[in-house]
């Protein structure tokens, strides 16, 4: 059926099962669009859902246009939107394929069924890799994974260059799980003819799905389709649709569109390696971590945005109506390389493994500035994003020469004072007040054309936080919450994690030590090389250690290297004495107990008395606002 897709483009639709699809067309995934991107919740919903469907199951619809056309054989339909569903039923297909195969070769297979065996092996094979007239084969879908090329399609023998390692781990684990879901429903068949019954069941489910194909006149168009549909309602995610727009405005040819399809995928692998916070919800999706960079960028250089509305933002100011075409174009290919930019300054942003680079060479760079990448592994620490806008924004005017070294470490430094305040002592997220702050902030020093402006911007957050911390009553709930702070050892509760975890625990022993024994700064944070040690031992509990025992406060720990503390392990305090003498912090509490040969064990008043003095240091000289 043809008709007027919006008002404007001409289209024709057909409702199709995929026996249809896979029986009468060819497809081929742009080099722009996103990898195969299913993971195990999408997978088992469509094993659920279509091959053990005994009915007509539909998968949604298929945006195409016909990008060859072929006299007396099938047309390839370049596929705009849809690509993962299609995708997904020939792994399917592929794995029963392999179950055909591997039935043949099991010893107790008659010559008859390893005939029946071979002749759906076969009849399955056609459904992926169709032959024309010639004899020459068509992959029914071809993309740029040479891992789908030789596995699902059987068309390579050698394996090629990897083209996307996350894309090609998702495609064999497909393959695999849905070999596993097989192998599951033959499980209980002993008769080889209902194995071989159950298989081509399987693969029938699948072939009858229905798709509703959109076929295109163009690729212009597709590139409309693709927004218009989004706009109405069709899941895509930011990254999708800003590639999308930065490829039709950005490229007039299909070298051009590779190159930024190329480097875009290196920018959301160079994203997507970074090392989220277990509690940080985002981790365990890395396109949400992708647009989370992207929204995080675009405030880090222009007024504040909403996540939501960034993607008419960036359309609004990529396509002003009063450039011609070259300029937009130009604009497009600033506004990736302004990415790549950022993206390297926000990788370290967002792990905890960023460590001070050697001071070698006349290029600056925020990772030879000791403090500075404390101050941001902190943050990290402490789960604060809030921020990176403002951070990105400062970094990038530092590698400029716009800001000074020394105003760089006083606005890192400040942050993480009033933050460690804020969120690790206060167990109290970000609101939207403190992200616009910082997002000004931001914007103002990308603006800022000389050092003392710079400077200045710096000197007023650092007025502001202050006075924030002061009206807020910061310093009076600090003293309360750092009593609360342990460490078990153990598991915890998502309620405990705040004051309890290892990280955050480690981060304060190790800062008042540098504090208190002029430790280098920026060295690594490693906790397989350190331990956090329990001064009087766990076994005094009396039971499993947890947070409401006094062994377990924060008056009762230091940082010992990891082999010593293996050594000592739940030793009595005055045997372990010599040990605890290795601590990288000592304090004058600590001090006095070691010295003081006297002394036999630690008391529960000791450690509360020894908390108590261990607050006054972190308020009043390690984390003073």
């Amino acid at each position: 059926m043809t008709e007027k897709l919006f008002g404007q483009i001409d289209i024709n639709t057909s409702d199709k099962r995929i026996l249809e699809c896979f029986n009468s067309c060819l497809y081929e995934i742009p080099v722009y669009q996103r990898p195969y991107a299913w993971e195990k919740d999408q997978l088992e919903d469509f094993w659920n859902d279509v091959a053990l469907n005994q009915q007509d199951y539909f998968l949604g619809a298929t945006v195409t246009y016909i990008s060859e056309r072929r006299d007396l054989f099938r047309h390839t339909f370049m596929i705009i939107d849809g690509q993962q569903r299609l995708t997904t039923a020939t792994i399917a297909l592929a794995a029963i394929r392999d179950t055909f195969q591997m039935c043949m070769k099991d010893d107790d297979t008659t010559e008859e069924m390893r005939r029946k065996y071979e002749l759906g092996l076969n009849k399955t094979q056609q459904y992926l890799v169709p032959e024309d007239d010639l004899g020459n084969k068509h992959p029914i879908i071809k993309r740029p994974e040479d891992s789908y090329s030789k596995k699902i399609l059987h068309l390579s023998e050698i394996d090629g260059l990897r083209f996307d390692k996350t894309s090609t781990n998702r495609i064999d684990f497909a393959h695999a799980h849905f070999l596993s879901e097989i192998n599951k429903q033959l499980a209980e068949l002993a008769d080889p003819q209902e194995r071989l019954a159950q298989l081509i069941n399987l693969r029938d489910n699948i072939l009858r799905a229905r798709v509703i194909q959109i076929e295109l006149m163009s690729e212009e168009d597709g590139f409309m389709v693709f927004e218009t549909l989004n706009a109405r309602g069709l899941d895509l995610e930011l990254p999708d649709l800003i590639k999308n727009l930065i490829i039709k405005n950005g490229a007039s040819n299909d070298e051009d569109r590779k190159n930024i399809a190329d480097r875009w995928r290196q920018l959301r692998d160079k994203i997507d390696i970074s090392t989220p916070s277990d509690s940080n919800p985002a981790s365990n999706n890395p396109g949400s971590l992708f647009s989370r960079f992207i929204w995080q960028s675009w405030n880090s250089r222009r007024k504040e945005t909403k996540e939501a509305k960034l993607f008419k933002a960036l359309k609004d100011e990529l396509l002003r109506q009063e450039h011609n075409p070259e300029e937009i174009k130009a604009q497009c290919i600033q506004y990736l390389e302004d990415l790549e930019v950022d993206a390297e300054i926000y990788t370290h942003l967002d792990t905890l493994e960023i460590t001070t680079k050697r001071n070698s060479g006349s290029k600056k760079s925020f990772l030879k500035l000791a403090a500075v990448v404390d101050s941001v592994r902190a943050l990290k620490i402490f789960n604060v994003s809030v921020a990176n806008s403002a951070l990105l924004a400062a970094i990038r005017s530092y590698h400029n020469g716009k800001l000074k070294r020394a105003d760089l470490i006083r606005l890192t430094e400040a942050l993480e004072n009033y933050h460690f305040h804020y969120n690790a002592l206060g167990a109290v997220g970000s609101n939207g007040g403190m992200r616009s702050r910082y997002n000004r902030l931001a914007l103002d020093i990308h603006r800022a054309s000389t050092q003392t402006e710079a400077e200045q911007l710096v000197s007023d957050l650092i007025t502001a936080l202050q006075t924030s911390a002061l009206n807020g009553r910061l310093a009076e709930r600090s003293r309360i919450q750092f009593l609360h702070l342990f460490y078990t050892g153990g598991s915890l509760t998502s309620q405990d994690r705040q004051m309890g975890r290892a990280s955050l625990i480690q981060y304060i022993l190790l800062k008042m030590a540098q504090e208190l024994h002029h430790l280098q700064k920026g060295s690594p944070f490693n906790t397989d090389q350190l331990s956090i040690e329990h001064i009087r031992p766990k076994k005094k509990a009396g039971e499993e250690l947890n947070k409401t025992h006094p062994e377990s406060h924060i008056g009762n720990l230091t940082i010992l290297d990891k082999e010593t503390n293996n050594k000592i392990k739940d030793w009595d305090f005055d045997r372990k004495r010599p040990f605890l003498k290795k601590s990288i912090l000592i304090d004058d509490s600590l001090g006095e107990w070691l010295s003081d040969d006297e002394k036999h064990e630690i008391t529960h008043e000791d450690i509360l008395a020894r908390g108590e003095r261990l607050r006054d240091i972190a308020l009043e000289e390690v984390w003073k606002i």
